[in-house]
Parts: C-alpha cells; sequence; structure tokens
C-alpha cells in the first residue's frame, strides 16, 4: 500500500477508502478483479460478505448462484492468504475478528433483494432479525457508493457503472 519511498500508492489509496468493510481483502479482490465479470445483483451478493458481521452462516438449503459461489471460493482464500501475510509479519490480529470480517451468511438473502424478491420472502429465507438484515443493506449500499469511488479512482469505469447499478 506503499512503496519503497514510503509514498502511498493507489491501492493504498483505493484502500482508504474502505473504511466501512475489511479494506485490506476487499482492495485486493477490486485489484485482481474478482468483481468485474459479475451482475451487479452478484457483486452485491459478493459485497454483502463484507459488512454482514452476525454470527450466521449460510444455509445449505440455498445455492449461491455459480458466479458468486466462484467469487466467494476466491475472495475467502485472498482473506486467508492476507491473515497469514499479516501473521508471518507479527502484525497483532485477533483471528475470530478476522474470520468474521468476511461472512457471506446473508449472500443468497442480498442476491434475492438485488433481483427484486419480496422483503418478507427474503425474510423467510434466513434466520436472522429482520433488522440486521436492514442495517446490513444500509451498510451495504454505503459500501458499494465507496467502491464506486474506488473505481473511478482507479479508472474501472465499466465495474463503476456496475456499482450504480448494484
Amino acid at each position: 500500500l506503499v512503496d519503497t519511498e514510503q509514498v502511498i500508492t493507489l491501492k493504498g489509496r483505493a484502500a482508504s477508502e474502505m473504511t466501512s468493510a475489511d479494506e485490506l481483502t476487499l482492495t485486493e479482490v477490486i485489484f485482481d478483479n474478482v468483481l468485474d465479470g459479475l451482475e451487479p445483483e452478484e457483486i452485491a451478493a459478493v459485497c454483502s460478505a463484507f459488512i454482514f458481521s452476525e454470527k450466521h452462516e449460510l444455509s445449505e438449503a440455498y445455492e449461491l448462484p455459480e458466479k458468486v459461489e466462484a467469487a466467494k471460493k476466491t475472495i475467502l482464500a485472498k482473506h486467508l492468504e492476507l491473515e497469514k501475510l499479516q501473521n508471518s509479519l507479527r502484525v497483532e490480529l485477533d483471528s475470530e475478528e478476522w474470520v468474521r470480517s468476511v461472512n457471506f451468511g446473508i449472500a443468497h438473502a442480498v442476491y434475492q433483494w438485488a433481483t427484486g424478491t419480496a422483503f418478507s420472502d427474503i425474510m423467510q429465507m434466513v434466520e436472522v432479525q429482520e433488522g440486521a438484515i436492514v442495517r446490513s443493506i444500509v451498510r451495504l449500499e454505503e459500501l458499494l457508493r465507496k467502491i464506486r469511488v474506488t473505481c473511478r479512482l482507479i479508472k474501472n469505469e465499466e465495474l463503476e457503472k456496475k456499482m450504480d447499478l448494484a
């Protein structure tokens, strides 16, 4: 995030925009183009993992769309890689907190919301309090706006347009 002369890089500037989520993993996801091939509703589902902090696992009853599942695997691998890197550099890190900072527990519900499913139907899919879902969606909208600003910063116009739709 800084170069050899201790100057903040473009990636560092991008990470500084992501103050409401795991900025390290999310910045790597953006710079590695993990979101680029996704549709807006898929992006919303994937990004929900960065704002949902409740202790709730994704229900096995609902499968994520194929591209969302592929992005999930990539993101979780990057997240683990960053944890190992931080540990090797002796960065003080609460492992439980780190693991919880990327949580796909409501990804299916967010995908359904983004595709226009009624909120009452979505509430039937999850075992999470209604208020937690609403708070998560509000936080997700904020995060998507921040990602859009980052996309403008790094000149990724295609992803920036998708963020407007997500």
